[in-house]
């Protein structure tokens, strides 16, 4: 908890892709006053977390949960494209492929996040 008179520094935005209680609350006390945290990974159902009443009023804090269709596919697809073809989005870096025996390791793998994405084969 911040003491009295401690100056606050920190981002503007924060995004946890973990679905971590722990990372999500350390994302949202990164960020300066008037931050926003933007909430992409998904917890087992039931999921709480703990933030700070006080920081999260005095200082303008935002959480905000984000879902899949907000965005625009004929406009964020081919941006991420050409992030990626210009070497800044590395996608492959966030993946793992599995064969389809190997179901229930792709899961434990995405569950305990030891990889962003698995990618099961099914042939």
């Amino acid at each position: 908890m911040l003491d009295a008179g401690e100056p606050v520094e920190g981002v503007d935005f924060a995004l946890d892709t973990t679905g971590s209680a722990d990372a999500l609350r350390t994302a949202v006390y990164s960020t300066s006053p008037g931050g926003v945290t933007g909430i992409i990974g998904a917890p087992p159902f039931g999921t709480d977390v703990s933030l700070g009443i006080d920081e999260m009023l005095t200082l303008g804090r935002t959480v905000r949960g984000i879902v899949e269709d907000e965005s625009v596919p004929a406009v964020f697809i081919p941006r991420l494209i050409e992030l990626w073809r210009q070497g800044r989005f590395a996608v492959e870096a966030m993946m793992k492929s599995y064969d389809f025996d190997q179901l229930d390791e792709a899961a434990r793998d995405a569950e305990d996040g030891r990889v962003v994405k698995s990618v099961v084969k099914m042939a």
